[in-house]
């Protein structure tokens, strides 16, 4: 029977015998048991949310909503009744919309975000409320990889693939002043990486040293 006599208080109802209610495999330990179904499960109902509602609420719990560790919640959805906190876990009973319980843990599990209480019998319950909020991770950017420097050697000589172009400094920006056709071949003292680019460099007959792009 749903509502018992004597029970008014915790199920905010009095005695109806006409009104049954299937509460599967755990029927056989509520009758047993005494209880309401209120007080079993832990559920708010009738004047039961002043006479058991915690004194204190504790921190806030980190998860999808933001609930303190402790308290009252009240549900804007049919939710599960389990025996575990995991998303494969049968269904005992659930709580429909609007229905409000004690609840004194919140937890997440199995990638979800649980409430978790003690019914009145000893026994713990757990009840999906959400998604577990996900970590935010960093943004990372793409680092340049500096140019890789070829394979030859310190000093020699060099034989261009394509057009290049001379110049008075190693750097992109830095101005023409010549340039050497596919085919040429040149002297070199030094192998360098700056700017983002590999440069050949050389000494001319004036003494000037000159950079050349051959990335």
């Amino acid at each position: 029977m749903r509502f018992q006599a004597g029970k008014e208080a915790s199920t905010g109802y009095m005695r109806e015998a006409w009104h049954i209610r299937y509460v599967c495999k755990e029927a056989k330990d509520i009758h047993d048991s005494g209880l309401s179904l209120e007080e079993y499960f832990g559920i708010e109902g009738g004047d039961y949310a002043t006479s058991n509602k915690p004194a204190e609420s504790k921190l806030a719990t980190t998860g999808a909503i933001n609930l303190p560790a402790t308290g009252t919640y009240t549900f804007t959805d049919r939710v599960s009744i389990k025996a575990e906190a995991k998303v494969s876990s049968p269904e005992l009973v659930y709580y429909d919309k609007g229905v409000s319980v004690n609840y004194d843990k919140v937890l997440t599990a199995d990638g979800r975000q649980c409430l978790s209480y003690m019914t009145a019998s000893g026994t713990r319950r757990y009840v999906d409320i959400a998604a577990a909020k996900s970590e935010a991770k960093p943004e990372t950017k793409p680092v340049a990889k500096p140019a890789d420097k070829p394979s030859l050697p310190e000093s020699g000589t060099y034989t261009f693939t394509g057009r290049a172009s001379i110049k008075a400094e190693a750097k992109v920006s830095s101005p023409e002043l010549a340039y050497y056709d596919k085919g040429i071949s040149v002297n070199y003292d030094k192998v360098l990486i700056a700017d983002g680019h590999t440069w050949l460099s050389y000494m001319t007959v004036t003494g000037a040293r000159r950079y050349v792009d051959i990335s």
